[in-house]
């Protein structure tokens, strides 16, 4: 479960016993080149290409929040600045926002759909 707790002036999450610090939160991520998010037919896909396709060749289909997320990481961007982006646009608790895009990024980097970039 997450939750702030205020360790020597910053801000520390815990998630499965896993501390993520102010500085992981300002990391920055881009969209994989070997996924590409199309529209087909009025909805979304993730499509595979690239070393990608070679290991999965399936088609996901993300909701509108996960495209707009998608979206934000077109370029490289942290996730502090996009859970921004996100309350801007969507009317939702701060700390739901900030844990929706956490969990965002940690799938997108399971799944190697995002890069941590410099």
């Amino acid at each position: 479960l997450y939750g702030c707790i205020k360790d020597e002036e910053r801000c520390v999450l815990e998630e499965e016993g896993k501390k993520i610090s102010d500085t992981d939160r300002e990391r920055r991520y881009q969209i994989s080149e070997d996924f590409v998010l199309r529209q087909i037919g009025g909805e979304y896909a993730i499509i595979p290409i690239g070393e990608a396709s070679s290991i999965s060749n399936a088609v996901m289909s993300p909701n509108d929040s996960a495209v707009f997320l998608w979206k934000q990481f077109m370029e490289p961007n942290s996730e502090e600045k996009v859970a921004a982006k996100v309350l801007e646009e969507y009317e939702a608790a701060a700390e739901k926002v900030k844990d929706d895009v956490h969990r965002f990024i940690q799938e997108s980097l399971r799944r190697q759909i995002l890069k941590e970039v410099d």
